[in-house]
């Protein structure tokens, strides 16, 4: 027959076992813990959950949730642990949040350089006037893109008014598609020269009218440290991803902008 004590110990013992499982059927029923990331670096237009979270996840884990919308391509957001929990809350998602109280979002990108563009110009010079050769190239403002983009030369063409060339392009990345120009000169002994070297999309004309001519649409202006959004004239109708004439209203300069929406466009160049 056994002592009391053993009686105990065995009573004991599994008591303790029911409360383990109990606290593990508990722990399994509970919300999961997620840990944030400090720094998020993105590429998409948006950020998910899945860019937010450290943690491991499981199969089941809703990591295509948004979060937020990217920063601009170079920039940074800070986005706390209150808007990720609101978010989540939002969707009927229960977890936990542990890590910093601020996660930093940073968009990838990086500056156009005249390395990128030289070698389009050459090729499309080449095939115009074999002779002709490149003195320099300027861009007129600093062009972010995505993280690995691929560039198109547009068109090239003689401008009498600054004696020089202007050669447009479409920088095309995981961000999307950035239009922009450079000023390109020539030594000397080149005859006036104009290039097509892409010729617009067969079904650009079933694009609707974003801007219209005689209408204000807002102008997107940045540059090296500063950006501003300002009301611009149309010149032309446009259609998405178009390049247009507009003129500033305020002061009356003229610019060659790309239609990005309805009313909405980003400058390219200047052109006086």
């Amino acid at each position: 027959m056994k002592s009391l004590a053993t009686l105990s110990f065995v009573v004991l013992n599994g008591l303790l076992a029911g409360l383990a499982l109990q606290a593990s059927a508990t722990a399994g029923s509970a919300p999961g813990r997620l840990t944030l990331k400090a720094l998020v670096q993105i590429s998409a237009d948006d950020v998910t959950l899945a860019d937010m979270v450290a943690s491991p996840t499981d199969p089941g884990f809703p990591g295509g949730t948004v979060i937020c919308h990217a920063p601009d391509l170079g920039t940074l957001r800070m986005v706390s642990m209150a808007e990720i929990g609101a978010v989540l809350r939002k969707h009927e998602l229960t977890y936990t949040l542990q890590g910093p109280a601020l996660v930093s979002v940073m968009r990838a990108a990086r500056k156009v350089s005249v390395a990128d563009l030289k070698p389009l110009i050459e090729f499309a010079l080449r095939k115009a006037d074999p002779k002709a050769k490149i003195a320099s190239v300027e861009l007129q403002a600093a062009i972010l893109v995505g993280s690995d983009p691929g560039f198109t030369l547009l068109k090239f063409r003689f401008d009498s008014a600054i004696q020089k060339y202007r050669a447009w392009f479409i920088a095309t990345s995981e961000s999307g598609k950035t239009a922009f120009a450079a000023t390109v000169t020539l030594e000397r002994g080149t005859a006036p020269i104009e290039i097509r070297a892409a010729s617009a999309s067969q079904n650009s004309s079933l694009l609707p009218v974003l801007v219209r001519h005689g209408e204000t649409a807002m102008m997107q202006l940045q540059g090296d440290g500063f950006s501003a959004t300002v009301p611009v004239l149309c010149l032309e109708d446009g259609r998405e991803a178009a390049l247009v004439h507009v003129r500033d209203k305020s002061s009356k300069r003229n610019y060659r902008a790309q239609v990005l929406a309805r009313e909405l466009l980003r400058a390219v160049s200047r052109e006086n």
